[in-house]
């Protein structure tokens, strides 16, 4: 699968960014490290996503009084436990840890789902774990509107119904025959061509604008073809959008009982939708029978 930007990244970081900042730097908003209950207590900072396959978060031990001992993670155990599904896994220390970081990064080898999840931090003897919970954002719907200009400036507004906060990054994931092979939608191509955080809220959830004609040169020209003369077969189109947990934008919802720190969620989902030809004609494409 190939990779093309239309236009760069703006604003937010991508989960590469937060997954540094926030796992190995700790989050923007300050841990205290002491704590005034009698029970050993824990620091948490991370989040899930799925676009990665192993997921990671940062613990530390907090400590009543600056002169008091600092306790190390052995014996502690981090687990995570689907809600909707039960399904649990394990973290363990990463093997490699970051340098000049309080606690211990641990990590767990998964792709979450949608739904919530709790992660747990504490110790078998702990009366009292460290508990976090984060829902995955739910799929929005996608929702074509009137095109608007014609020809080479074409484009096509789309709405993600229900979004309401900037998403991480949207893209749109093409299907795309070549000239001269008909061969049928199994046969297709895939280009992800990323649009960043284009767009912005509308009543009922996020919009932005496809460049029709725009995206199609892209691809031409990954093919060594004359965007003046030729033409891709369309075979199918998805909007992949990368969501953010509302405890990004909202502190309240940040859910972390018996301990500190931040623990969020990012999720991805690919939308298949069926394009308007006569937009995605004018912008030079072709379709199959």
């Amino acid at each position: 699968m190939l990779h093309f930007s239309r236009v760069a990244m703006l604003g937010r970081p991508t989960c590469l960014v937060l997954l540094l900042v926030f796992v190995v730097g700790g989050c923007s908003t300050s841990i205290d490290p002491f704590t005034d209950a009698s029970e050993e207590r824990f620091a948490l900072s991370g989040f899930l996503t799925m676009l990665e396959d192993v997921q990671r978060v940062r613990v530390e031990q907090l400590r009543q009084t600056v002169d008091a001992d600092e306790v190390g993670l052995e014996g502690v155990r981090v687990v995570s436990i689907h809600e909707d599904s039960g399904e649990g896994q394990t973290w363990e220390p990463a093997a490699v840890q970051p340098d000049n970081i309080q606690g211990l990064v641990y990590e767990s080898r998964f792709r979450p789902v949608p739904g919530t999840y709790r992660l747990e931090v504490g110790r078998d003897d702990s009366e009292e774990s460290l508990v976090a919970r984060t829902t995955l954002p739910e799929a929005p719907t996608v929702q074509v509107r009137s095109a608007v200009g014609a020809g080479a400036g074409i484009q096509v507004p789309l709405r993600l119904l229900g979004q309401r906060d900037t998403p991480v990054e949207l893209g749109l994931r093409y299907s795309v025959l070549p000239p001269g092979n008909q061969g049928g939608a199994a046969s297709g191509q895939e280009f992800d061509i990323r649009y960043g955080q284009a767009g912005k809220a509308v009543s009922d959830g996020w919009e932005f604008l496809v460049f029709v004609r725009n995206d199609h040169r892209i691809m031409l020209r990954s093919f060594g073809l004359d965007a003046a003369t030729d033409s891709l077969t369309l075979a199918g189109v998805a909007v992949i959008a990368d969501l953010l947990s509302e405890e990004w934008t909202d502190p309240e919802a940040v859910d972390i009982q018996n301990g500190e720190g931040f623990f969020a969620s990012v999720a991805r989902y690919i939308l298949p939708w069926d394009p308007p030809r006569t937009p995605f004609s004018e912008g030079g494409y072709k379709f199959l029978p």
